[in-house]
């Protein structure tokens, strides 16, 4: 059976996230919280740096999800 120590080891492979998406989502709102879309178009490029890097997130993210079933099934099956 994993144990919990099995699984931080295995989620210390994740960085700490902090998307550029949002905060540029958070500088191009309106007072009511509306996109303000002059703001959008000014930060265009910097969208999509912040859409790959989003996109890359998402890909080692997944990645870890597989090694975390990865290692729950390897530890469960030497029980068995």
């Amino acid at each position: 059976m994993p144990t919990n120590a099995d699984l931080v080891r295995v989620l210390e492979g994740l960085p700490e996230c902090k998307l550029s998406l949002l905060d540029i989502a958070r500088s191009c709102a309106t007072p009511l919280g509306e996109l303000d879309m002059d703001k959008l178009v000014v930060a265009s490029e910097d969208i999509d740096m912040a859409i790959k890097e989003a996109r890359a997130y998402a890909s080692a993210t997944q990645a870890l999800i597989q090694r975390v079933r990865n290692t729950l099934c390897n530890k469960t099956s030497l029980v068995r």
